[in-house]
C-alpha cells in the first residue's frame, strides 16, 4: 500500500527469499514513516525507515505497507490568537487582539501562503491551513468622527457603524430634517428629530429648524 514493487511481479508471487526493489509513493502534505507489513505477514526490510529499500519475501502471504505522518506547517498570525504549527487542511480559529484606544478592527489579510480565511471582515474567524507556512494579519485602522450640528451624537466610532443622532430643538422652532454636510454618512430617517446615522467615513451632519408659527 502506497508504494510500488520495482521488480514486481504480474501475478504478485514470489518464493521465499525474493528480494524486491520497493519505493514509497509521494502524497502531498504527509511524511513518510516507515514501512511495515500487514498483520500475518512475513519478511524483512533491509531499512525500513528508508522511502527506497528492498524487502525480502517471507513464509506467508503479505501486504507491504508504507505509513505516513502528516506534516506540520507553521501558521503565523500577527495581530491576533491562534499561531500555531497544524497539518494541512486543518480549521483554525483565529480572533483579532483588542484594537488600542482610538483604534478599530478594519479586517484580515492573507500576508503569506495559501491558507483560507473564512470571513475576512469579521475579528473572529476561522482559516483553513495549507502546504507550507501561512501568515495571516489581523489590519486595524483609526477611528472616524460625526460631528453634529445642533443636535447629540458627537463622537468618534468604527467605521460603517451606526450612532444615534438627536436634535436639539431651540425655543421658537420645529424640526425640520437632518442632512450630511460633509463626508459619506448615511442617515435613517433625515425626517425624524431622533435617528441613527451609518458614518463611513469622517462626517458632519446637521439639524434644520423652521419657526413655529403663533396664531
Amino acid at each position: 500500500e502506497n508504494g510500488v514493487i520495482e521488480n514486481a511481479a504480474a501475478d504478485n508471487e514470489y518464493e521465499v527469499g525474493t528480494v524486491l526493489n520497493i519505493k514509497a509513493d509521494t502524497l502531498p502534505g504527509k511524511k513518510f514513516s516507515g514501512w511495515t507489513v500487514s498483520e500475518g505477514g512475513a519478511g524483512t526490510f533491509a531499512d525500513d525507515k528508508a522511502t527506497e529499500t528492498t524487502f525480502t519475501v517471507g513464509a506467508a502471504d503479505t501486504v507491504i505497507i508504507a505509513n505516513y505522518t502528516d506534516i506540520r506547517y507553521a501558521l503565523i498570525v500577527n495581530g491576533g490568537s491562534g499561531r500555531g504549527s497544524y497539518a494541512a487542511g486543518t480549521v483554525v480559529n483565529i480572533v483579532a487582539n483588542t484594537p488600542s484606544e482610538g483604534m478599530y478592527f478594519s479586517h484580515w489579510e492573507l500576508v503569506r501562503g495559501k491558507a483560507v480565511i473564512e470571513d475576512v471582515n469579521s475579528p473572529s474567524t476561522t482559516v483553513t491551513t495549507a502546504v507550507g507556512l501561512s501568515s495571516v494579519q489581523a489590519v486595524f485602522s483609526d477611528g472616524v468622527t460625526l460631528s453634529v450640528i445642533d443636535g447629540e451624537g458627537s463622537g468618534n466610532c468604527q467605521p460603517g457603524s451606526e450612532r444615534e443622532i438627536k436634535a436639539t430643538v431651540p425655543d421658537g422652532y420645529v424640526f425640520y430634517k437632518w442632512t450630511v454636510e460633509s463626508g459619506e454618512a448615511v442617515i435613517a430617517n433625515a425626517n425624524s428629530a431622533s435617528t441613527t446615522v451609518t458614518v463611513n467615513t469622517s462626517a458632519t451632519v446637521k439639524a434644520h429648524f423652521i419657526p413655529l408659527h403663533k396664531p
